[in-house]
Parts: C-alpha cells; sequence; structure tokens
C-alpha cells in the first residue's frame, strides 16, 4: 500500500516514523507556510499583528466547524491537558463529587483529577475499557453513581487504539445526571465527530497530533450553558470585555485566552487544515484506516505476536498496539527500535508496543517495522 502524500514529509526519506499519535509531523508545504508566518511576526512585531488575528479567527471557525460547534463555543489553546484543566479548575467541587475515567487514560487526564483527589476536592474512579464496545458500557453502567459529577474520557485509548462507543456512553453518563468531557486528541483527523450530535458537554483536543498542526496549538469546546460554570483560574487582556468595569469575563469561550499568544501557530494550523483539504481528507482517512487493518492482519497472523487493538475499524483507529512474546520491557524494545531509526511509542503498563498508521505511512514502513521485530 502507498501512500499518496509521502513526498510532503522529506524526513521520511531516512526515518521510519509510526508515532503520529504522540507528535505528528507537519507537512512540508503547510510547515513552510508556518515558518514564514513565525518569521513575519518576529521581525515585523505588531504590524504583522492584525493579520495573524485574523488567521486565528480563521482557524477557530475551522475547528469549530469540525467537531460541529459555534465558533463562539471554542477556545483555542496550546494543547488538550489545557482544556482539561479549565475544566478541572474551573469547576465548583462539591463534598462527595466523583469523576468517573477509564482505566485506559492519558495522564493527561488521571493526572489533573488525581491532582485533585489527593488534595480532598473530589473522589476519583476508573471502569474497564473493554474490546467490546457492549462489555465497556456494561462497566460503565456499573461504575455511574448517583454521586458522579463528571466523566472524563477519551474517544480513542491512547494505550490501544479502542474507540468509545460514544453516542451510548455520553447517553448513559447523561441519564445519571454527569457531565462529559471527552478528550477527542487520538480521534479528531482520522473520523468525524458533532459535539451537538452528542450533546457533549466539554471536548479538547491538539493540533500536533492527526490534523499535523504545530506544536503548541490546541482546542476547548464548552456547551454554550455549561461556560458559565466554569470559573477561570487566570484572566487578563484578551479574556475580558473592554467596556466594563469592573472586569467582567467576555461571553464566548474567548475568556480562557488572555496576554500576548504566538499568533503564527494559528497561520500554520489553517497551512495544516488546506493541505488536509488539498489532499483529500475523505481518502486520506481510509488511507490511515486501510493501513490499520493491514498491520492488524499482519500481527494476528504472527506468532509471537499479539494484538491487543481490536479489529473492527469501528471499534478501533489508526493506533494498533500489540505484545511481542518474550519481550516484556517495552521501553528496551522501543529503544531498540529507535536504535534503527524505526519510531514507535512503547506502552509499559501493558508491555506491549504502540504504532499509528498515519496518511504518510505505507506498506514499506510496516515491512521495515516487523524485518526488525525478527532480529530482536
Amino acid at each position: 500500500m502507498h501512500s499518496p502524500v509521502r513526498s510532503d514529509f522529506p524526513a521520511l526519506a531516512g526515518l521510519t516514523y509510526l508515532n503520529l499519535g504522540t507528535h505528528g509531523l507537519m507537512p512540508e508545504p503547510a510547515l513552510q507556510r508556518y515558518l514564514a508566518a513565525v518569521g513575519r511576526y518576529e521581525r515585523e512585531g505588531y504590524f504583522a499583528h492584525d493579520e495573524l488575528e485574523a488567521a486565528r479567527e480563521r482557524v477557530r471557525a475551522r475547528l469549530a466547524a469540525l467537531i460541529g460547534a459555534p465558533p463562539a463555543a471554542v477556545a483555542l489553546t496550546g494543547n488538550a491537558n489545557d482544556g482539561i484543566n479549565l475544566v478541572a479548575a474551573g469547576l465548583a467541587w462539591h463534598p462527595g463529587d466523583e469523576v468517573l475515567i477509564s482505566d485506559q487514560e492519558h495522564p493527561a487526564i488521571s493526572s489533573p483529577f488525581g491532582y485533585l483527589a489527593a488534595r480532598g476536592r473530589l473522589t476519583l474512579r476508573r471502569f474497564t475499557l473493554a474490546g467490546e464496545p457492549e462489555a465497556t458500557l456494561a462497566n460503565l453502567a456499573a461504575a455511574l453513581s448517583p454521586r458522579t459529577r463528571l466523566l472524563a474520557v477519551s474517544a480513542v485509548s491512547c494505550q490501544t487504539g479502542t474507540r468509545l462507543p460514544l453516542a451510548a456512553a455520553l447517553a448513559l453518563a447523561h441519564s445519571h445526571g454527569a457531565e462529559v468531557l471527552l478528550d477527542a486528541t487520538q480521534a479528531l483527523g482520522q473520523f468525524a465527530l458533532d459535539v451537538s450530535t452528542l450533546n457533549c458537554d466539554y471536548l479538547v483536543s491538539n493540533g500536533h497530533k492527526w490534523l499535523l498542526g504545530p506544536k503548541g496549538s490546541g482546542l476547548f469546546y464548552a456547551r454554550p450553558d455549561r461556560l458559565a460554570g466554569l470559573t477561570p483560574a487566570h484572566v487578563g487582556a484578551g479574556s475580558l470585555r473592554d467596556d466594563t468595569w469592573p472586569p467582567t469575563l467576555r461571553p464566548t469561550a474567548a475568556r480562557f485566552e488572555f496576554g500576548t499568544r504566538a499568533l503564527a501557530i494559528w497561520e500554520g494550523m489553517n497551512a495544516a487544515l488546506d493541505w488536509w483539504e488539498e489532499r483529500g481528507t475523505q481518502p486520506l482517512q481510509r488511507h490511515m484506516a486501510a493501513l490499520a487493518a493491514e498491520v492488524k492482519a499482519r500481527v494476528a497472523a504472527h506468532p509471537r505476536l499479539r494484538l491487543l487493538t481490536p479489529m473492527p475499524w469501528e471499534h478501533s483507529s489508526a493506533l494498533v498496539s500489540f505484545q511481542v512474546a518474550g519481550q516484556p520491557d517495552a521501553i528496551a524494545l522501543l529503544r531498540a527500535l529507535w536504535a534503527r531509526r524505526i519510531v514507535v511509542r512503547a506502552v509499559p503498563e501493558l508491555a506491549a508496543l504502540r504504532i499509528s498508521a498515519a496518511p504518510f505511512n505505507d506498506s514499506s514502513d510496516l515491512e521495515r517495522l516487523f524485518a526488525a521485530l525478527e532480529e530482536l
């Protein structure tokens, strides 16, 4: 299987990069536009400010459209973790409040809520994410309680690539009176999401993974009727209305943006989104799904490998995780592959490796990976 966009990523001439799920690579045309915007902002300063502010508002509208939200409900952040902390720090926690997360959450979710739990602000509980949607929903239903204030969960597991049955899970949480914070970091760019259809309360993501945008770009969505329930921990010029005293918050999600910002990032994000549209979003997403299926088939047929990711695409993603028999130290295995310039992610808690089937990857990358595994 050949990638039609591989030539846009020149580093791949000497690098097998199978870790887009941690850090994506910017396509060269988008990267050049981004660097040009950085250069202009740093050389011309405030003279370039208005143009780059306009680029920021264009990207706000485009990212909002990707998740089916109004632009006023979207704040532009540095990463997904920023948005999670806006919820963790912004909600008024009450004695007995519980936050429910899955057992496969990234530290971006587990750390902020674990920190609050350690300080006695809330109780943190977990449910088991299974490979079968029915089992996941049964586990979730058993873990929900009248005290569950918030379900904070990833749309796609960063550990195994398992996809949460989103509509059913959110409906179940809402039926128990809980709000939902959805981490779409491993989903946005892979498949469609619609916060209005899901009735999602909060959503976070970043631009540097599947969207192939700059590091330091992210988004935070708050359902308009939830916005007033979040108290910003920090405010400043830009987050407050200019026409009031004492200071009052802006009525939109931009209340979470303040101070001088690296505006050129948003021109880089615009360039990345343009690249997706020009190269064909849906064909590239189909390519990722097909390549993930190829990986899973090869893993499932290999006597030394054990697949941890569900086979059906609708239950999984372009993240594929597997264990290697006789290699329980995933970090050592990762280092051995990196020494061969094959970049993957270790999942040490599962003694597994995780690869990302990106739009720029093709079967030649898989050949190098599996040949290297035979040597280890």
